[in-house]
């Protein structure tokens, strides 16, 4: 699918699903040999920002029904 060709919600729906990965590889690092004390906030901060995207996405979701 085009840049061009897609809609908001395409966009959102893209976007959550680039967090959630994100989130999911920097959790899979807490505890590891490759965290340095930091990846538990980190992961955190990353699954705070998904949040912060599916409550838009729903948010948007209501608006456009209303």
């Amino acid at each position: 699918m085009s840049a061009e060709a897609q809609t908001i919600p395409d966009i959102i729906i893209r976007e959550i699903m680039e967090q959630a990965q994100v989130f999911a590889s920097t959790y899979s690092l807490v505890g590891g040999r490759f965290d340095d004390g930091s990846k538990m906030q980190q992961a955190d901060e990353e699954k705070a920002e998904l949040e912060r995207l599916i409550r838009l996405a729903i948010w948007a979701g209501t608006k456009a029904e209303a």
